[in-house]
């Protein structure tokens, strides 16, 4: 719990450096170069905000100006956080694979990225010859499905991706057909009964156990289906599993989870006051 907390505050430090870093004070400015942030724990993100700066990044995540944060605004805020800290990482990204050099990503250089390196170096054509006939229907399906992607991230159509459009193919949360297709070939794999649908024992794969050290973890798992299966059928239907590759579910709670930790006077809002305030210690509301 307290990983996602850590989460949620680190990036509402980044955040707030990354989108008025130039206008800041000293004292408002928010130093989150050269953290490692697997190691920081909630208590040490908080330690890392002044109360100047907790006002400046409660502010910038207050949408409508009244001074308090709702669940909608926390969710809005994490998604915001999400695209820029994606931007950052999507930039070291396309350096990897952008052979040419050109700034953008071919089709080309993401299967030579996928494959190792593989596709068109000398003696190709020897190399596939030893290759066993199943390994390379797997790479044929994985790379179809990798065309796929890439189609759907290319929003312009010209067979490249610029840094903007290989941030929806690295982080498909962020485009919506992308997450479809990656979906659907979830959806596909494991629907055995081919309904359309995934049930829980469909959704989990032979995952669940009899065993007593397994039940308990199983009965997890069935309380996180209950959460996913948001119109109760007993089912996942195809918006549910996006909802699952996603990670909407786990920042709704984590959000829910916040707003329960810090929302002392239960009006369905948080002040400055009440997250500075807040024991956020061991809750897990930072998604």
């Amino acid at each position: 719990m307290a990983a996602a907390l850590r989460n949620f505050l680190l990036a509402v430090a980044l955040s707030a450096a990354a989108l008025h870093g130039q206008e800041d004070s000293p004292e408002e400015h928010i130093d989150v170069v050269d953290v490692d942030q697997d190691m920081l724990t909630p208590e040490h993100v908080q330690d890392m905000l002044t109360p100047k700066q907790l006002l400046k990044v409660h502010g910038l995540a207050d949408a409508n100006e009244d001074g308090k944060l709702s669940v909608q605004e926390l969710s809005d805020f994490s998604q915001k956080t999400r695209i820029i800290s994606a931007g950052k990482d999507v930039t070291t990204v396309l350096e990897g694979m952008d052979l040419d050099n050109d700034g953008k990503l071919s089709f080309d250089e993401l299967q030579s990225s996928v494959l190792g390196g593989s596709q068109g170096m000398e003696g190709e054509e020897k190399q596939e010859e030893e290759k066993q006939e199943e390994e390379k229907q797997e790479e044929e399906k994985r790379m179809a499905l990798e065309k796929m992607k890439f189609e759907a991230a290319d929003l312009d159509r010209d067979g490249l991706l610029t840094k903007e459009e290989v941030v929806g193919l690295v982080y498909p949360e962020l485009n919506n057909e992308v997450l479809k297709i990656i979906a659907q070939e979830s959806l596909s794999a494991k629907d055995t009964d081919k309904d359309g649908h995934l049930s829980q024992s469909e959704f989990w794969g032979g995952y669940l156990s009899t065993g007593e050290a397994d039940q308990e973890i199983a009965d997890e798992d069935l309380k996180q289906f209950k959460l996913l299966d948001r119109d109760g059928d007993g089912r996942l239907n195809l918006e549910e599993l996006m909802r699952y590759e996603a990670g909407h579910h786990h920042t709704e709670a984590a959000m829910a989870q916040l707003m329960a930790t810090a929302d002392k006077n239960s009006d369905g809002h948080i002040t400055t006051e009440e997250l500075s305030g807040a024991e956020l210690a061991g809750t897990d509301a930072g998604y």
